[in-house]
């Protein structure tokens, strides 16, 4: 596997600048690694999310809208939009399978932690990628155990 970074340093990049990144290199496959929080500081665990079915045939959707009234081949629009859904449920299969993966392997690695599981989630970071993608929460930054696994 051929690993590329959206940063190798401490710098804030946003999540369309990594979803473009990644779109541009034409990936096989988008991870989004990231770090949660919660408001009472008692949560813990790490999760996966894969894009929401319905959030992902709306994107779907509503880039075909666009490219109907751009093209005004009505016809041309309604494949177009077929083959976009094909594609973008093809992605998310894929994307289950490796979040599943990604659960797998915390749990093996970390047992005695909260296995939060494999979810759906309307993320951005989700939505604009145009590969299978998955964004994985590693633990909680706010939680006293968690911070030192992480810090660690």
């Amino acid at each position: 596997a051929k690993v590329l970074l959206t940063r190798d340093g401490d710098r804030t990049l946003t999540l369309a600048d990594r979803v473009r990144f990644a779109n541009e290199q034409h990936a096989d496959l988008f991870l989004s690694i990231h770090a949660n929080a919660s408001p009472t500081k008692e949560q813990s665990g790490f999760e996966t999310f894969v894009v929401d079915a319905k959030a992902g045939a709306l994107a779907t959707a509503s880039h075909g809208q666009l490219a109907q009234g751009e093209n005004g081949a009505e016809d041309g629009a309604q494949a177009n939009n077929m083959l976009r859904a094909l594609a973008m449920q093809a992605s998310r299969s894929k994307a289950l399978t490796f979040a599943g993966a990604i659960q797998q392997h915390h749990a093996k690695l970390f047992p005695g932690r909260n296995n939060r599981g494999v979810r759906e989630g309307n993320f951005d970071v989700l939505l604009g990628a145009q590969m299978p993608a998955v964004l994985t929460e590693v633990g909680f930054l706010d939680h006293v155990e968690e911070s030192k696994i992480l810090i660690s």
